[in-house]
This record gives C-alpha cells, structure tokens and sequence, in this order.
C-alpha cells in the first residue's frame, strides 16, 4: 500500500496505480457508497433529502419541490410511489403518489439540479414512477414490462434484498405484523429483477434501506446486499461496480469520488481477502480512508 495513504494531508488520489496495487491478496477499492440518500446505506449519508407525499398535490407539488430543492441543501426529493412494509396499516402494494404528483415533483427537482427517487414496493407505483420520470427507483420487484419501460427512461434500480430477506426470516415478536405483509416468493421475484437488469441494461445502485429498524442494521446489512447480488447472479465485478463508481455515477458525484482515479478523491477501503473474486470478501475489511484520512483500522 503506498505509504502517501496513511498521511491525513493527502485528500486526493495523485497515484492511482499505487493506489491500487497493494500486495497478494490485500485488495484496495474505492469506499462504497451505496444506496440512494433516500435510504442511508451510504458514505454520503449526511446527504439531506426531502420526502414528498400525498398532501404535496396538484399545483402545490411544484411550489413544495421548488421550496425544498432550494433549503437546507437537499440534493435529492424522495417520492412515495407505493405503500411500505414498516408502515402499520399501510398496504406495501398500493399506488400512493400519482403520475401527475410524481411528474410535477421530478420536472422541479431537475429544473434546479437536482434528483428523484421512489419508494416503490408495488409495480403499478414503480410504473407511475418511472413515466414520471424518476431517476431511481427502488425496492420494486420488476417484471418483463416493468424492466421493458424502466430501460427505456434511463432509471436506476435500488433493490434492497436484505431488507425483504430479514423481514421474512425475522422470529423478533416485535416484527410478526411486518412478515405477515411479506411474500416468501417475493426473493424468487427480487433475483429474476436482478437478471432483468443484466438482460435490459438498467443500472443497479446497490442499497440496503438500513436504518428505520433493527432487524437492518447499517453496515452489516450491505455486505450481506452485496453477497446476494453475487448469489442471485451478478458477478463480483458488476456488484463492486453497483457500489462503487456505479453508484456515484447515479448519485452524480462520479467527478468526486467512487473510482480510484488521479484528482478523485481518496475514498478508499482495504480488505484481506479478494473482493474482485467473491464479494462476501468485503467482510475482511481491515481499513478505511475518506479523503485520505484514515477512519477505521481493525485491530
């Protein structure tokens, strides 16, 4: 490892080559940063962010999107385009959000810069989404048509696995009422989502939704996101690209970090084991720098 990274001035890659050959089996990557800001899995989770509901209608849908892509530095408006899983009461399939609501939100959030995602767990939201306009669109299952339109607007899918995964696997009596709601076949669904995208060529931002509960807990939640991708059939190079430079790139941050390239940042994480190989590598994590600081060192 080039010695320049365990030097907190150096906040730059000024040699990416270095950078990046580290030895036999020590791996250097980018930091991940995964997850769309709307569900914190995220090196960038100070990234504020709005969410826009159902009382945002009609004309006042531009002038909510308007107001709030302008304070407090919101970089990004999250849409309610379906019910949710943690909501009591909420049915996760349901439409919420319109076409129309939704429209008015994206047209405003790209007039000054900036981007849209949904929550989506039922296709027909998905589909209103995405004839929206939303740039990414997550938790959605996918079919062939769903697959077939979201190729053709350039979003983004966000799959969230983990969090399905651990709500039909959980025995915490505290979270019955949330398996209850779930579909075991709704895994089956996620890994034909994910081989869609391969066949349609949609991008995939890996994303975890950690946060909200126990059941995903952050950091934890990713490596085990990533692993599924491997095993539902991305290869270890496409899962580290929807983490990394993939991910960026869909967050708009690619010019400032998610590569190891001369003037990006030094976002960077160590592993023992081979990550390019077998993603569930990334549990070897032994070191992390952001901006060529040092973070984290396992001892």
């Amino acid at each position: 490892m080039s010695s320049q990274l365990n030097t907190p001035a150096i906040n730059r890659i000024d040699n990416p080559i270095n950078a990046a050959l580290v030895g036999f089996t020590l791996q250097a990557l980018p930091i991940s940063i995964a997850g769309t800001p709307a569900h914190r899995q995220s090196s960038k989770m100070n990234t504020p962010r709005v969410i826009f509901s159902a009382k945002e209608s009609g004309p006042s849908a531009s002038s909510f999107c308007r107001a709030n892509c302008g304070a407090f530095g919101v970089r990004v408006i999250a849409v309610m385009a379906a019910g949710g899983m943690g909501t009591k009461g909420s049915v996760p399939n349901a439409p919420q959000l319109t076409e129309a609501q939704m429209r008015a939100a994206a047209e405003e959030a790209a007039s000054v810069g900036k981007f849209t995602a949904a929550h989506c767990t039922g296709l027909a939201g998905a589909m209103n989404a995405i004839r929206a306009g939303v740039n990414i669109i997550e938790h959605a299952q996918l079919d062939e048509p769903t697959a077939e339109a979201l190729a053709r607007s350039g979003a983004a899918w966000c799959p969230t696995i983990v969090t399905r995964y651990s709500i039909l696997h959980t025995t915490d009596p505290a979270y019955q009422w949330m398996r209850a709601k779930a579909d075991p076949g709704d895994l089956v669904r996620k890994q034909k989502a994910l081989m869609l995208c391969k066949e349609y060529g949609i991008p995939v931002i890996a994303g975890t939704d950690a946060g909200p509960n126990a059941m995903v807990r952050l950091g934890e939640a990713l490596w085990t996101e990533l692993g599924i991708y491997q095993e539902y059939g991305m290869t270890a190079q496409e899962v580290l690209h929807a983490c990394t430079a993939g991910a960026a790139e869909i967050l708009r941050i690619g010019e400032t970090t998610g590569s190891v390239r001369t003037g990006l940042a030094a976002d960077l994480a160590l592993f023992e084991g081979d990550v390019t190989a077998d993603v569930t590598a990334v549990k070897t994590l032994c070191r992390v720098w952001q901006g060529g600081v040092q973070k984290y060192v396992r001892l």
